[in-house]
């Protein structure tokens, strides 16, 4: 089972490189459609998470 959208709470001292990410769901935009993205859809895959904070937003 999936996490909740936006759910996010990572306690702190857990991330480290090459290690693996939390699980999460987050609001994002492909194809100019909003969606859920979850970390579990894309397992198997290389993925580099990046992060804008307030990028994309309509200001």
């Amino acid at each position: 089972m999936a996490p909740e959208p936006g759910g996010v709470t990572v306690p702190r001292g857990t991330l480290a490189i090459d290690k693996p990410a939390p699980r999460f769901c987050l609001p994002g935009v492909h194809n100019g459609k909003e969606v859920n993205i979850c970390l579990d859809d894309l397992r198997g895959r290389f993925v580099v998470l990046w992060f804008f904070s307030a990028d994309f937003t309509f200001v």
